[in-house]
């Protein structure tokens, strides 16, 4: 259910946690920044939080990263008409996988593929680029948003979403 005195209203907790495209930032005590692949976002009850699957191999030092950091961002992207979001967030805490979140990801993995595929993408391209999601153990980090901003290429693109007064 949708918090309307938060950032993530119902269309974007739908969109979060549809099929699209996750690319998961912070950066080190350098500011030096670090990116990896996310594998499907879940949004709490009270559209407060997030949380984003990782890989434990490949996402190793991003998660290291960004509970030293306390920052992380997410860029969320449909594949098929380039609606993009990021949110920018603190609170950074790893959390532990339940059946649930287990269920999410193969949902994700399922969906993300099909729609990588309606771009062109072969099925084995597809399968190779989400391959690491299903034979890697996965970890989770979940945060508390403070700022959206559109990411969709055009005359909104970098522009705050304004938040519910």
């Amino acid at each position: 259910m949708s918090n309307p005195n938060y950032l993530i209203d119902q269309g974007l907790l739908e969109f979060l946690e549809s099929d699209i495209a996750i690319l998961v930032a912070t950066r080190d005590s350098s500011n030096q920044p670090i990116i990896s692949r996310g594998f499907g976002i879940r949004v709490s009850d009270d559209c407060t939080q997030l949380t984003v699957f990782l890989t434990d191999i490949q996402s190793r030092q991003l998660i290291h990263d960004a509970l030293q950091s306390d920052h992380l961002a997410v860029n969320a992207a449909n594949v098929t008409n380039y609606e993009s979001y990021q949110i920018k967030g603190r609170h950074v805490q790893q959390v532990e996988l339940n059946r649930k979140d287990e269920r999410h990801i193969s949902k994700y993995l399922r969906g993300i593929q099909e729609q990588m595929m309606l771009v062109g993408v072969s099925p084995e391209q597809a399968a190779t680029i989400f391959q690491s999601a299903e034979s890697q153990k996965l970890l989770a980090l979940q945060f508390t948003a403070h700022e959206v901003f559109h990411q969709t290429p055009g005359p909104g693109a970098g522009k705050s979403r304004p938040q519910p007064e």
